[in-house]
């Protein structure tokens, strides 16, 4: 094992969390050039803050964020926990503010949710990026549990050996920007999390925490749950 790797460390897979997502294709959309690393087992991750000065439909402003705008609010005692966050306690009146929440950023890799049928026309050669190849992920919770046995991250650098997980779900669309307050107004921002314009997108990501701004994690063992479409 060289310097620039680290093995995974065992049980960082949370296999048995995973969420069952059905008979749904799980796809990853990309430039052809890029195809033949992960059809060779190697899982791209890069910051989700990476995402704050892209273009849409990729890119998105509101990744990790989320927040709440007050007209006009006067906590009362009987309210309870604040609706618009864990940091404003007390007794006082507030008029046209905005609480912005901001939550760790993390390392991310992101696929599709649906079939290529579903999904393509919203992804596939559309500008700015042009994707130009499709792969499909067979089994995502079977290459999840291999990666968890034999996976090496690359690079390995300071703090890999306290990764403390891997974690995939589908991503939830709602409305991020609460405009008005109630006692559920206030919805903490989270990288499973976006806004209801990306919904088209229907992502399921597997993240992790952030140590490095991008990593690849290589599992050729599971380079058989890789098939290309296009």
């Amino acid at each position: 094992m060289t310097a620039q790797e680290n093995r995974a460390p065992k049980g960082m897979v949370l296999a048995t969390s995973l969420p069952d997502w059905g008979e749904k294709t799980v796809l990853k959309y990309m430039h052809k050039q890029h195809a033949d690393s992960l059809l060779s087992g190697n899982l791209r991750f890069s910051a989700a803050s990476s995402y704050w000065e892209m273009e849409y439909p990729i890119g998105d402003p509101r990744e990790l964020r989320s927040s709440v705008h007050i007209a006009s609010y006067s906590p009362r005692a009987q309210d309870g926990l604040s609706p618009f966050g864990p940091q404003v306690r007390g007794n006082f009146t507030m008029t046209n503010v905005t609480f912005e929440h901001e939550c760790d950023d993390a390392l991310v890799s992101c696929f599709t949710l649906g079939s290529f049928e579903e999904t393509s026309a919203g992804l596939l050669n559309r500008e700015p990026f042009h994707y130009d190849a499709c792969i499909e992920i067979t089994d995502l919770h079977e290459l999840l549990c291999i990666a968890s046995r034999s996976g090496v991250l690359d690079p390995g650098g300071t703090g890999t050996d306290a990764i403390g997980g891997i974690h995939a779900a589908p991503v939830e669309y709602m409305e991020i920007d609460k405009k008005n307050v109630t006692q559920a107004g206030w919805i903490p921002p989270s990288p499973f999390r976006k806004s209801i314009k990306y919904g088209w997108q229907k992502e399921i990501r597997v993240i992790m925490p952030k140590y490095c701004e991008e990593a690849f994690l290589r599992v050729p063992e599971a380079a058989h749950l890789f098939r290309r479409v296009v």
